[in-house]
């Protein structure tokens, strides 16, 4: 009978174990935002544009306070005014993300790097700071990264183009703050 006991204290802990592991990731995994690189085609041009996108699963707002990009590149919001100032002053502001809400930066690339896309394989990677808006104050300070070879990347932007892709739709800009 003791070890009839013993096998359901042992289960027990086994399942309080799945238990603590699954809520672990559903608090830290599952609610982080998606980052990944996309492209589209250029609209008065042959080439593609790419653009990093920005997914937040969660059901809380998001705040972006920074992203780092390779210095081959520049970063603006897909169709923002206020983004292209920014970028031409040199300044930066965080942007909140609701959520369910998708953002499109869109990446610009240096002439000179655009042309040897194909024939170099450099790692392009590029680093999202982000924290949730409101809740715990452990969130802050996390990063995304996404990265892709330039070779590859290269590659995308021709498909792109070749097969028209429309650029993001950019109807719900996220909010600066």
């Amino acid at each position: 009978m003791s070890e009839l006991v013993e096998g359901i204290k042992l289960l027990g802990g086994i399942a309080g174990l799945g238990t603590a592991a699954f809520t672990i990731y559903d608090r830290l995994v599952k609610s982080r935002p998606i980052v990944s690189l996309t492209a589209s085609a250029h609209p008065y041009d042959d080439h593609g544009v790419p653009y990093l996108r920005l997914t937040n699963r969660s059901d809380r707002e998001i705040v972006v306070t920074s992203i780092d990009v390779p210095p081959e590149t520049t970063l603006q919001l897909h169709d923002d005014v206020m983004s292209i100032i920014e970028r031409e002053l040199g300044q930066r502001h965080a942007r909140l993300i609701a959520p369910g809400e998708t953002a499109f930066f869109e990446v610009t690339l240096d002439d000179e790097f655009r042309n040897g896309l194909i024939a170099s394989s450099k790692v392009l990677e590029f680093t999202v700071h982000w924290h949730q808006a409101s809740g715990s104050t452990w969130w802050s300070g996390l990063r995304l990264k996404a990265s892709i070879r330039s070779d590859e990347l290269g590659l995308v932007l021709k498909d792109a183009a070749r097969r028209q892709i429309p650029a993001p739709n950019a109807v719900a800009s996220p909010r600066m703050l």
